[in-house]
């Protein structure tokens, strides 16, 4: 065995405590200071991350909702447009107006039921033409005026000619 001296022991004794400082520092302090010095910017991208996810969650709650809606007003649908187009024409008098009525049915995607009807009203006041349209658009179904021509009329000046393609949609 090797004897070693009093001055030796304790450099060996200094030299382990430098080793051991050493270890400590870069296998605990480093670490350390480097979890909470990047846990900061972690929490700043989590909260964005989250912030996104709220803003993604309210807008599909936003479409949900409208989807109901529509939903409920495709499976309400029963009455016939023709019918509902003739009662808005006699409520904002241009039914004598009607020149042609024609109705298109197409399936879309094998679940619904678009019935395009092309309207032509002749020489009517531009007074019942908003209001015939003012009827149409403000119905509660699921109504809308996709095409719209209005002509200065041949038979009055004050008159007008208009093309309207009404588009409506029920399920299968």
């Amino acid at each position: 065995m090797i004897k070693l001296s009093n001055r030796e022991k304790l450099l060996l004794k200094i030299l382990i405590g430098i080793l051991i400082l050493i270890i400590v520092y870069n296998f605990i302090f480093t670490p350390l200071f480097n979890y909470f010095s990047s846990s900061d910017t972690e929490i700043v991208s989590d909260k964005q991350k989250i912030e996104q996810l709220d803003r993604i969650y309210t807008n599909y709650k936003e479409l949900e909702t409208k989807r109901n809606q529509y939903m409920s007003l495709l499976k309400s649908d029963s009455e016939n447009i023709s019918t509902m187009i003739e009662q808005w024409a006699q409520s904002s008098n241009v039914a004598k107006n009607i020149a042609y009525s024609r109705r298109n049915q197409t399936n879309v995607q094998n679940k619904y039921i678009r019935i395009t009807t092309d309207l032509k009203l002749e020489a009517v006041s531009i007074q019942s033409l908003l209001r015939f349209i003012y009827e149409i658009e403000n119905s509660n179904k699921l109504i809308n005026i996709s095409y719209l021509r209005i002509n200065k009329s041949y038979k009055s000046p004050n008159l007008y000619d208009a093309n309207l393609k009404i588009e409506s949609f029920t399920l299968q």
